[in-house]
């Protein structure tokens, strides 16, 4: 039986690998969310937290997709898993099993992760920003063709998309992403972050965003945001210092293979 500090050990070792990968690629990336506050208020993961969360931007993780070579890492994207049923992407431990209520059956790789949110620009006015956010919310409602059949929860537009062969659901998905990427303004001030419906911020100041540098983390040395008091005000408020905790991705880890 698994438990949480193990589950951490492993997800350590996917940012090992990743962090690997981009240093050796020359690849930007930097500690994200619960991950960041960790960093910053532990020096190392949030003592109840079960996940690991890193941003990249959309051109940095083209390259990272590109050069990704991993015998124990698995990269989850919609090109090497098509059943995955996520906005943002995953870098998954092979030979692992931690599977989430929701996908207990959905036919894809459910390893231990740690989640990649890609990072755009913003559009340059408030109406093109809420384009963006209806095109993402459509590609999430697309992604999730699977688990909502196997859970008989299809909506109208995935009943849809269901019937088309997997290429061209690949190219619709493709398209979507396309055309919220290529309404942002780089003279925008903020960027789209891609992260499912249940986060409350979807564009961030690029002010927080941008910018890289060294954090320990559990002993050894990651990237995180260079800005890490105004991300970290931006995403927590002010308080972040202060402890609260919430809740985690599994209830139990009993059935957790590692």
């Amino acid at each position: 039986m698994a438990e949480l500090r193990d589950v951490q050990l492993a997800e350590l070792s996917i940012l090992e690998e990743i962090h690997r990968i981009c240093e050796q690629h020359n690849i930007k990336y930097a500690l994200s969310c619960g991950s960041m506050l960790g960093a910053v208020r532990h020096k190392g993961f949030i003592p109840w937290d079960d996940d690991l969360d890193i941003y990249m931007s959309f051109f940095e993780f083209k390259k990272f997709e590109k050069v990704f070579s991993s015998e124990t890492c698995f990269l989850q994207s919609v090109k090497t898993d098509p059943n995955m049923p996520f906005i943002m992407y995953k870098v998954r431990k092979n030979n692992t099993i931690m599977t989430e209520d929701d996908f207990i059956g959905l036919d894809m790789h459910q390893g231990v992760w740690v989640d990649i949110f890609i990072y755009f620009n913003a559009g340059k006015n408030e109406k093109t920003k809420r384009i963006q956010a209806k095109l993402m919310t459509l590609l999430q409602t697309i992604r999730c063709r699977g688990v909502n059949k196997l859970n008989d929860r299809e909506n109208i537009v995935q009943k849809i998309v269901n019937k088309f062969p997997m290429k061209m659901a690949r190219n619709v998905d493709d398209f979507i992403f396309f055309l919220a990427r290529v309404i942002g303004s780089k003279k925008s001030n903020e960027y789209y972050m891609t992260v499912n419906n249940v986060f409350e911020k979807l564009f961030y100041p690029k002010s927080v965003i941008d910018g890289q540098s060294l954090y320990e983390f559990e002993g050894r040395q990651f990237y995180g945001l260079k800005n890490a008091d105004g991300y970290l005000t931006y995403e927590y408020g002010k308080d972040y210092m202060t402890p609260k905790k919430y809740g985690s991705h599994l209830s139990s880890f009993d059935n957790v293979i590692l």
